[in-house]
């Protein structure tokens, strides 16, 4: 219990060198998997009860609930497992070696502002919804730049850097999320 709430706080306070320390700490890295698992189930359960495709990027499908469900499964553990695997390559672009297992435990610090973007969505979804996309994009952007901080101050990279390593992922993973929703075009 202690280890998440210092990896919560970390990411909330956007503290760089904290959420690097986390990073280099092995014994964070199963408290960030549940961290990041958490958060895919909680949009997993909102996208079945939505029918949506949850944030999956496939909304315009009119999925079933399960169709959703699976659509939001897929495309949680694309961005946040393989988006560590893919940023581990990406920072060897710039002469960082590092581990799948330390990206792993610097986003689950990041993670609690995914986490609250979830629970803005299930609290204003159905009233106000304006404020749940809006509180959605701001966590977004939130947990972006936690994990900014934590990898410029685990790498030591210049910001622009550490940015463009997080660009540079989220390009390779966006491209991972169009082909797997292509694929579930094809069954939906």
């Amino acid at each position: 219990m202690e280890n998440t709430v210092k990896m919560m706080l970390a990411g909330l306070k956007f503290n760089g060198s904290e959420i690097s320390e986390i990073g280099k700490d092995k014994k964070y890295t199963t408290t960030a998997v549940y961290l990041i698992s958490f958060s895919v189930l909680i949009d997993v359960v909102m996208a079945f009860f939505n029918g949506l495709g949850g944030s999956s990027g496939l909304a315009g499908l009119e999925l079933s609930n399960v169709g959703a469900a699976l659509a939001q499964l897929g495309s949680g553990l694309i961005g946040t497992f393989l988006s560590a695997y893919i940023m581990v390559f990406v920072l060897r672009i710039f002469k960082v070696e590092t581990t799948f297992d330390t990206i792993l435990r610097i986003y689950g610090s990041a993670v609690i502002w995914t986490i609250l973007g979830s629970v803005i969505g299930i609290i204003f979804s159905e009233t106000i919804g304006v404020i749940a996309m809006v509180g959605g994009i701001f966590c977004w952007l939130a947990y972006n730049f936690a994990v900014l901080f934590g990898l410029t101050n685990f790498t030591a990279l210049v910001m622009w850097k550490s940015f463009l390593s997080i660009v540079l992922t989220f390009a390779g993973v966006f491209v991972v999320i169009i082909a797997y929703g292509q694929m579930v075009k094809l069954f939906a």
